[in-house]
């Protein structure tokens, strides 16, 4: 099945405009499609590709009818969650996924917005009236479009769990099967590391059973989750993210102290991957130390079982018989 894109060549700077102010109008479709393909893969792989491209599409509910689906160029704002019939849901989740595709796509698009690709070689950008930014403003430039991307796949995924009801294709998905599994939750996160986003949750899916198979089901073989393990899953987690995960499917704390880490002074000479085991060493400290509490914890348990266990044997004196042979 071929990856589907939410846009239409024709008016695509206005739609970009009005869903990203302060975007410039006279930036094309044909500017922006290599990037928005590239999101439009990772979002698909995310949700599945069958449901990202009845989104695309506007299909999504089931009773829709063909013809009301909305143009593309013409989807209407709605800011509820929870949509009131299939048509204000589909035009819902769309705008939704154009919103976050917008934003990721021109977060990964902003290098060639600074620099100029010619014959000539690679020039930067600058002019009587104009000039590049700093890098300081580049990163403040990044982190806003990153946080927007989040915030509108956020929505997304709210929408349709929302609205699960109705949207057989997420309801029975795999992906959302595979989140239900893992007794750690949204809450958890939220909780324990402070990061609130079902986007997040998503696409750290994968690290987060790792975990859970690797470091609980490892030590107990069924396993309920209980605080010292919901703790120590989380930081566990939030450290393997740090080292694997892309720039930008990180939480904005971590991204913000890589850049912080890479600007300094001593250490901007140093490769991006040396401040991402920094950052993530300092998660992983903690979760060591819940992982050390869990086994004390289990420990105790053992002990105490086994103490159990032998306190409630009934003594049971050994049988004689006349024929046993004795010493004296």
């Amino acid at each position: 099945m071929a990856l589907k894109i939410p846009f239409a060549k024709q008016g695509f700077s206005t739609i970009l405009k009005k869903k990203l102010s302060g975007a410039n109008v006279s930036l094309e479709y044909d500017n922006m499609e290599s990037p928005l393909v590239k999101v439009g893969v990772e979002i698909s792989e995310l949700i599945g590709l069958d449901l990202y491209n009845k989104i695309c599409d506007g299909t999504v509910a089931k009773t829709l009818a063909v013809d009301a689906i909305p143009a593309h160029d013409d989807v209407p704002e709605v800011p509820a969650v929870v949509a009131n019939d299939e048509t204000e849901l589909n035009a819902l989740l769309t705008d939704h996924l154009q919103s976050a595709m917008l934003n990721f796509g021109l977060y990964a698009h902003t290098i060639f917005l600074i620099a100029k690709i010619g014959n000539d070689g690679i020039t930067i950008k600058k002019g009587t009236e104009e000039t590049t930014i700093f890098k300081y403003q580049k990163d403040e430039l990044d982190n806003k479009l990153i946080n927007d991307a989040w915030f509108w796949m956020n929505q997304l995924i709210k929408a349709l769990n929302e609205n699960d009801a109705k949207i057989a294709d997420w309801k029975d998905s795999d992906r959302k099967k595979e989140i239900a599994a893992v007794p750690v939750t949204f809450a958890d996160f939220k909780k324990w590391v402070g990061v609130n986003s079902e986007y997040f949750m998503l696409n750290a899916n994968w690290i987060i059973q790792e975990v859970w198979t690797e470091c609980v089901l490892s030590r107990k073989k069924e396993a309920t989750k209980t605080e010292t393990i919901a703790r120590a899953v989380c930081y566990e987690t939030m450290a393997r993210c740090c080292q694997r995960l892309s720039f930008y499917c990180l939480p904005e704390n971590i991204r913000l102290e890589i850049n912080n880490e890479m600007d300094s002074k001593n250490k901007k000479d140093l490769p991006e991957q040396y401040i991402r085991e920094k950052v993530a060493t300092q998660f992983q400290l903690k979760a060591d130390s819940y992982w050390r509490a869990l086994d004390i914890e289990l420990q105790n348990q053992a002990q105490t079982d086994t103490v159990s266990k032998a306190s409630t044997q009934a003594y049971k004196p050994q049988g004689v018989k006349d024929s046993d042979a004795y010493a004296y």
